[in-house]
């Protein structure tokens, strides 16, 4: 098993917002994106951003949202369970660690899938934007943590997903997006607008064989044990 890194190929001139391109040419030539659009610099600070973009890839049955602090017992450790495992945190751990992150990690961001019905969480995924020294100080967004319930696979719940952090990555001015994903996963994501660009590589640290298992359905090999091939989710 290995990894595809995937990029989200940048848009055509013409069909390049004016703002967003003009965050693309100025970063190249080192100027801040604060400067450049005086918007929110950071995910933490571009609420209205993120509910805008959310509200536009929701639909009539699925409503996308920023994950809350009522989500751990609406099922979403449920539903990262089937990515990888994620034992359940208590109603305060979930809590303090999602101020913890919104405090020192402002630029990470999980979104949420809601079935508007029944209030069930059937997806979720999560972007982190990199600030970088190169490309005139330029960012890059990271796409984690991609995941849809299996009853709901093949609905185009996925696709939605990951459109909301691609389009979010190009808001707060990132010149690409990426993500690692299994070979098999490929075509999914070309149909998302992610073309192959390199090898994806991976360093796991555990104290045991249970906290070895991968997100990504990685073989790892622990120091003596046999090797594990941990779950690989499917969109």
């Amino acid at each position: 098993f290995f990894f595809l890194m995937i990029r989200r190929p940048p848009r055509s001139t013409q069909s390049r917002s004016s703002a967003a391109s003009d965050v693309y040419k100025r970063q190249v030539h080192g100027e801040s994106t604060r400067k450049m659009l005086g918007k929110p610099t950071t995910l933490a600070e571009a609420r209205v951003e993120v509910d805008r973009v959310c509200k536009r890839h929701s639909c009539p049955e699925i409503n996308l949202r920023e994950i809350s602090y009522e989500d751990s017992e609406k099922g979403f450790f449920e539903i990262l369970s089937q990515l990888t495992a994620a034992p359940k945190l208590d109603p305060a751990t979930f809590r303090d660690t999602l101020d913890l992150l919104k405090k020192t990690e402002p630029n990470h961001l999980t979104v949420i899938a809601e079935e508007r019905a029944t209030g069930r969480i059937v997806g979720t995924a999560a972007l982190i934007i990199e600030q970088k020294l190169l490309r005139g100080a330029g960012r890059c967004g990271h796409i984690e943590d991609v995941v849809v319930d299996k009853g709901m696979r093949g609905k185009n719940l996925g696709k939605r997903l990951v459109d909301v952090l691609g389009d979010l990555s190009e808001i707060l001015g990132c010149y690409k997006v990426i993500l690692d994903c299994e070979e098999k996963n490929v075509a999914f994501y070309n149909k998302c607008g992610y073309a192959t660009k390199s090898v994806g590589m991976a360093k796991y640290f555990a104290d045991d064989q249970k906290k070895a298992n991968s997100p990504s359905g990685a073989t790892l090999l622990v120091p003596g044990s046999s090797s594990i091939k941990p779950p690989s989710p499917k969109l």
